[in-house]
């Protein structure tokens, strides 16, 4: 966790390795990059935070980690990248923290094809499209969107997930239809809501059993 430094060779061909942080909070820096192709077979917990390059290092890193069960990834993502396909049949825990400009004109998808996954969390600006091709394994979410450029994209968002039994929501600038939740037995808002979505979540959720309400305002 420093500014700048070169990562040892060594290190991304590392066969004891399993566990893997790389961090930084100075958006102007350009901390690190893969130099080489990626071997880590013993890697199972990976967190990165990538702003130089963000989609090539961060899928390289990925690609070479067969054994991975939990990453965070903390990215920009740029028009002239190609969308973001997380296909880790490993995975058991995701967090995705994905920044957008606001003035962009070309649709995104992240892809999500985790057949294992069991917890999701998604947060920042939403101006993203989430095709959902396998999450049969997933039982709780949280999620916090500081914006969202449609409502379609939320929608289909939350009802890629609508099987969880667990679901926790900070930001939330939404205000359309919401999808039916069959299986959600706990229910947590946590700041920046507004009343009347409250009642239609329970109106969503037949099977719930626990609500936690940790702050409500009406925002306009």
């Amino acid at each position: 966790h420093v500014l700048y430094f070169r990562l040892p060779l060594s290190l991304f061909t590392c066969k004891t390795l399993t566990k893997l942080r790389i961090d930084h909070r100075n958006p102007a820096s350009l901390v690190w990059q893969c130099p080489c192709l990626v071997n880590l077979p013993c890697l199972k917990t990976l967190d990165i935070v990538v702003r130089n390059n963000p989609f090539v290092n961060a899928f390289e890193l990925i690609h070479g980690c067969p054994v991975l069960e939990s990453l965070s990834l903390e990215a920009v993502i740029l028009d002239e990248e190609e969308d973001y396909v997380f296909n880790i049949p490993t995975l058991k825990r995701l967090k995705l923290t994905l920044q957008r400009p606001f003035r962009t004109s070309v649709a995104k998808k992240v892809v999500l094809n985790v057949p294992n996954l069991e917890y999701l969390f998604v947060g920042g600006i939403s101006g993203l499209l989430f095709v959902m091709e396998d999450l049969s394994s997933l039982v709780e979410v949280s999620f916090s969107f500081d914006y969202i450029q449609l409502d379609d994209m939320c929608w289909e968002f939350l009802k890629g997930i609508s099987g969880v039994k667990s679901l926790s929501i900070e930001n939330y600038p939404f205000t359309s239809a919401l999808p039916s939740f069959p299986n959600m037995k706990h229910l947590e808002f946590k700041r920046h809501w507004y009343p009347d979505l409250v009642l239609q979540y329970l109106v969503s959720c037949p099977e719930l059993k626990h609500l936690c309400i940790g702050k409500v305002r009406q925002l306009f």
